[in-house]
């Protein structure tokens, strides 16, 4: 009543979906990155200057690590998430668990109005439900009592169903009975996504938010998930750096390229030695779709011809990402290093007993090289730290590899073995999760 209240709602199905797609985001990610968009689209709409650009950011200690968002006034929105491939069981209520894939962490909010200094304001999160994060930054930065409520709705074939939600904000002047009559309309709605099964459209989530009160219309503004980076701004990038510099820049990476790579891999394993001789190595395992491994070995192309020979049983595997793909990295780079011939991968499932007899399941990965392997007399000590064999005096190195290898592997209760078998072979045996 009285324009007491100031309400927005947004109906994002397409949008999120989009970047479900583009991100190939699992669902807990897919419904974390559909809600900050959502909120995003709504702010952004707030913004009244015409290029005013604005950013939302979660930094958090959960498996997903980042979120971000950019949105402008007129409905265009992108999104990215760090780890799209997050997996979670649902939480106690048997929803998609987005607070258990952020954790605790922070919520940035970043204004550019076009002006010298943008407006930031940053909270830590409170739930990591993101709406209730946003309701506690307005509260806390903005100084403006809101209520702010976001749902994702997947399909079963993980599709979004629905995606959606609103932000209601109180005017300074509202009159208590106004406010008393908005938290009990708040408190009797269960879910946003429940809303919106029922009428899928913005003007419907308000009018049962806003039930009782006088609801006015003032915009309509359709929102889209848009990337504005695009070729031509690549293009135009290079042009103005001009031809020659180029040339010269072009050069000079063609000659950096593989040195660089060689020292990296050599910092990067003598780092990790030395982290281990310290006990700071951190192993941090959750649970993953198999086909994030067999994408990552897809993307090896630097490596030469990876010939991938089966496709890799679908299941959920316990791993820590990083050190699984350092793993896979340190085996692949060393096949290429010393033997320098096609990479043959093929997967498999393994059931091993352990020592009190229960039976432990395993996603194993076949890695194999056409070199002439390994002499018989270094087989056993290949894994051992610093250990270098008779064949690698001309190669450089430091012998951490596969004593690495073995190390994370360990550490994430998998296993690991190699032999001769007409070039060299490791087999990694990855525990499957459940």
């Amino acid at each position: 009543g009285n324009q007491q209240i100031r309400a927005f709602a947004a109906v994002t199905r397409d949008m999120t979906e989009e970047a479900r797609q583009r991100h190939q985001t699992s669902p807990a990610a897919t419904a974390a990155l559909g809600r900050l968009m959502t909120a995003g689209a709504m702010m952004g709409s707030m913004m009244k200057e015409e290029n005013a650009v604005l950013t939302l950011q979660i930094k958090c200690m959960g498996p997903i690590a980042r979120l971000i968002v950019t949105a402008d006034a007129k409905g265009n929105v992108k999104g990215y998430v760090e780890n799209p491939e997050v997996i979670l069981p649902p939480n106690k209520d048997g929803k998609l668990d987005v607070a258990g894939a952020l954790g605790p962490g922070t919520l940035q909010v970043i204004r550019d109005l076009g002006m010298k200094e943008p407006y930031v304001g940053t909270v830590d999160l409170q739930t990591g439900e993101i709406g209730d994060d946003l309701t506690y930054y307005f509260a806390a930065s903005e100084q403006t009592p809101s209520a702010v409520g976001l749902g994702v709705l997947m399909n079963k074939d993980n599709t979004v169903a629905q995606s959606g939600g609103f932000i209601i904000q109180m005017m300074p002047f509202a009159e208590e009975e106004t406010i008393a009559k908005l938290e009990k309309n708040l408190s009797a709605i269960s879910s946003v996504t429940s809303l919106l099964q029922e009428d899928p459209t913005p003007e419907g989530l308000l009018s049962r938010i806003l039930e009782g009160f006088d609801l006015e219309i003032t915009d309509r503004l359709d929102t889209r998930f848009h990337c504005n980076c695009s070729k031509e701004r690549v293009k135009k990038a290079l042009i103005s750096i001009g031809g020659k510099e180029l040339d010269s820049m072009i050069e000079k990476v063609g000659m950096l390229s593989d040195k660089a790579s060689t020292i990296n891999s050599l910092v990067e394993n003598v780092f990790h030695a030395t982290l281990d001789d310290m006990e700071e190595i951190r192993i941090e395992t959750s649970e993953y779709d198999s086909r994030i491994l067999l994408d990552h070995i897809r993307s090896m192309t630097d490596y030469g011809n990876m010939i991938i020979e089966n496709d890799i049983p679908e299941c959920l595997v316990s791993i820590d990402k990083l050190r699984m793909k350092q793993v896979i990295d340190n085996i692949v780079g060393n096949s290429k290093k010393y033997a320098g011939t096609d990479i043959h991968v093929s997967f498999g499932m393994e059931e091993i007993s352990d020592i009190s007899g229960k039976k432990i399941r395993y996603l194993s990965i076949r890695i194999k090289d056409d070199g002439p392997g390994v002499k018989p007399e270094d087989l056993p000590l290949i894994s051992e730290k610093y250990y270098r064999g008779r064949n690698t005096s001309e190669k450089q190195g430091y012998g951490l590899g596969l004593y690495l290898v073995k190390t994370y592997m360990e550490r994430q209760n998998g296993g690991f073995e190699y032999y001769n078998d007409n070039g060299f072979v490791v087999k990694l045996l990855v525990k499957i999760a459940g």
